[in-house]
């Protein structure tokens, strides 16, 4: 890797930062203080209610019961397609059970730290709830669609979705894919990358940490999922059908720990004499990085316009896992050019594939067009893009088809995944 190569890494950290925090409060604190992460701890009431232990407790601990009156109320849904008729009816409508929301905490030891990590923890699950509270996303958004603390409607254990947030992104940052997940009978968790999410100090975080912070963080968020008390409500309804998604840093992160390797000897070859913070987070955890994150619990990966193709390289061959590449043409925070086209170059297994959405951009993965559609207004959000709710609809449908394909072998949407059949004019499915 040559020094203009690490000067193109270290861009896009600085272009990652999802910053929503003018939605409702001016101050960032003030809607950190309303039930997100509060300078990288859980100060929302989550830790005060046993949950420092590692395990996710399902009781009244966190923003999410709020009623959503000191922030925006996402009215998306009103704009929503028409339901869908034909054969891929069903991937692309909600599921049948109603949707149920809970905050938590886990708090562990990162490998090569002397602190204790704490993670603001959320969960989607499925309920036959028909009324309920409604949950308030991150401090931000009210959300009457998911009822908060619900009873669980499973009787058999579910499949389980890991989610890892962009860089000054939040736990909740892409709800339209948990709330579907979770209506389909999946259970989903995601949490807040403590320190780098739009809430803490500085306010837009520069992410280099975070490298070798962030796989670590999906794994001590796993081991607490797969090791809920038994007086837990989801306790004996999480199965070992584990899909790992992540949008941007989160996608970098997906990848991570899906098993891709990373290209130390090239990355420290091109910080010899350099002082920044990125070599020096490498020198200090180039071991780890050689030996990889690799969680081998988890059973598919579905990176969403990640960062990621110079850290790893020629090691995105190693990928172990079915893996379901998601990039948008119209990126401007991680173009094609940077990042997805060479990311997808170096992936190789028959198994994996890649989603392109033609008139999407970085945010089209989020929900920040509902949130602060300032945010994205020239990179996902606006007259010259994807309606997000129909982007929405095509992403979910083929995230559910890739991870069914995968986990129980469904072959009847082999159409979809081998680009023979379309969900949408500009989205096309590409396969080795």
């Amino acid at each position: 890797m040559s020094r203009r190569a690490l000067a193109a890494l270290l861009v896009p950290l600085a272009l990652l930062t999802v910053t929503l925090v003018a939605c409702g409060d001016d101050d960032p604190k003030a809607a950190s203080n309303n039930g997100a992460a509060n300078n990288g701890d859980t100060n929302n009431g989550d830790t005060n209610n046993g949950t420092n232990n590692g395990d996710l407790d399902a009781g009244n601990n966190g923003a999410d019961d709020t009623g959503g009156n000191n922030g925006a109320e996402d009215t998306s849904a009103d704009a929503e397609p028409d339901v869908p008729t034909g054969p891929w009816a069903d991937l692309l409508s909600a599921g049948p059970w109603h949707v149920g929301f809970r905050t938590s905490s886990v708090t562990y030891r990162p490998d090569g730290y002397d602190a204790d990590r704490t993670l603001r923890v959320v969960t989607w699950y499925p309920t036959a709830d028909t009324t309920g509270t409604q949950s308030f996303y991150g401090g931000l958004i009210a959300r009457p669609q998911a009822f908060s603390n619900a009873t669980v409607g499973l009787d058999a254990p579910a499949p389980l979705m890991i989610f890892s947030h962009g860089n000054g992104g939040f736990a909740e940052q892409s709800y339209f894919l948990a709330e579907y997940m979770a209506s389909h009978g999946w259970v989903v968790v995601a949490f807040d990358h403590s320190g780098n999410t739009y809430a803490d100090n500085p306010p837009f975080p520069g992410g280099s940490l975070y490298f070798d912070l962030r796989p670590q963080d999906v794994s001590a968020a796993l081991d607490a999922t797969l090791a809920l008390p038994q007086a837990d409500a989801l306790y004996g309804m999480i199965g070992d059908d584990i899909v790992m998604a992540g949008h941007s840093f989160g996608g970098y992160t997906t990848l991570a720990v899906a098993g891709a390797t990373y290209d130390v000897d090239g990355m420290l070859a091109a910080c010899e004499g350099q002082t920044e913070a990125f070599c020096t987070v490498l020198d200090q955890s180039r071991e780890r990085w050689r030996a990889g994150y690799r969680d081998d619990r988890i059973d598919v990966a579905i990176p969403m316009t990640p960062a990621g193709a110079l850290v790893f390289a020629e090691g995105l061959a190693d990928l172990p896992i079915p893996t379901f590449l998601m990039t948008a043409t119209l990126d401007a925070t991680l173009p094609e050019v940077n990042e997805g086209d060479p990311i997808w170059s170096y992936m190789d297994g028959p198994d994996e594939r890649r989603l392109v959405l033609a008139t999407a951009g970085h945010y089209t993965y989020s929900d920040a067009c509902a949130i602060l559609a300032a945010l994205g207004e020239n990179d996902g959000c606006g007259d010259i893009f994807i309606d997000p709710a129909e982007a929405h609809q095509v992403i979910n449908a083929l995230v559910m088809a890739f991870a069914r394909r995968h986990l129980y072998g469904e072959s009847r949407f082999d159409p979809l995944l081998d680009g023979t059949e379309s969900l949408h004019e500009g989205a096309a499915v590409l396969k080795h």
